[in-house]
């Protein structure tokens, strides 16, 4: 089966039963784009790390009450220019963190038996999973009251891939995708955008191959960097765009700047049926609307 499953997890750990599929799914999707496996160089430590900037702390703050485990805290601190003269404005960094093996073992449940579509993010859960091991031996030792009943998790692969049916693509798109228009001289631009790192080692072109043909009856494009070392899959215009919008319409982003923005997208999509874009008028409305309603900065100013 390449769909993911969460039969193994669901069967350990029934006090998430409240948590539906989709929500996992999407979970995972933003974590593939955002997450990290972390290790210390002493192998002493390891962590589960979710990263958002700060109009997006809402979305880590739901994961941390969904599982009940994990902290968010600040990462980088928001810089404002008013303060730091000569500094471009940077919204503030967050990160939902979990370093307790009991709340790891959850993680390490629900990711296990090919629950990671991303080749690159299985090569590394395959390493963190041997360091979780061994904190788990040690834990065992020092602390057998505490820590006898957890398990080592055996290390389980299955090749996966993401459907129309299930929405980790949402959740992918929530982290490496994005709703873009842009107005040129005579027209506009209207398209939907994910990326990756391109590792040829793991095929990541050979998921987005399969995304295009799930998705968008092979009718996105692909490009790659001059060094081959980042891939976009790309679908364009307002004949393909409904593609996608049927996707969304069902399983809609989480982080807000990405649902402003694929709102946004849709008012474009409307605005140029009607070939309002034709009109200097309307056409200089339709680049204020979408330079306001999609930016992610709280005051913006044209």
């Amino acid at each position: 089966m390449k769909k993911l499953n969460f039969e193994s997890f669901r069967k350990e750990y029934t006090c998430y039963d409240d948590i539906s599929d989709s929500w996992l799914e999407w979970f995972i999707g933003l974590f593939e784009g955002d997450g990290s496996f972390i290790i210390t160089r002493s192998n002493k430590e390891i962590q589960f790390v979710i990263s958002q900037y700060e109009p997006n702390i809402n979305v880590l703050i739901d994961i941390k009450e969904k599982f009940g485990f994990g902290s968010v805290i600040v990462q980088s601190p928001r810089i404002d220019r008013s303060v730091h003269k000569g500094k471009k404005h940077k919204e503030a960094v967050y990160r939902f963190v979990v370093q307790d093996l009991k709340s790891l073992h959850v993680l390490c449940t629900l990711f296990n038996n090919g629950n990671l579509i991303l080749p690159i993010k299985n090569h590394k859960f395959k390493n963190w999973l041997e360091i979780f091991n061994q904190r788990v031996n040690t834990a065992k030792l020092n602390r057998p009251n505490k820590f006898e009943s957890l398990s080592q998790i055996k290390y389980q692969f299955k090749e996966r891939l993401c459907f129309k049916e299930d929405a980790w693509l949402s959740g992918f798109t929530d982290s490496d995708g994005c709703f873009s228009f842009s107005l040129l001289r005579t027209g506009f631009r209207l398209r939907y955008i994910i990326g990756a790192k391109n590792y040829p080692e793991f095929k990541i072109k050979k998921l987005f191959e399969h995304i295009n043909v799930e998705f968008f009856n092979s009718l996105g494009e692909f490009t790659e960097s001059k060094n081959s070392s980042f891939l976009e899959l790309r679908l364009n215009g307002v004949k393909n765009m409904p593609l996608a919008y049927k996707y969304f319409d069902i399983n809609y982003p989480k982080c807000e700047t990405k649902i402003r923005m694929y709102w946004t997208h849709k008012v474009m999509y409307e605005k140029c049926l009607s070939k309002d874009h034709l009109d200097k008028f309307l056409r200089k409305e339709m680049y204020i609307a979408w330079k306001i309603m999609s930016s992610s900065k709280r005051d913006f100013t044209l």
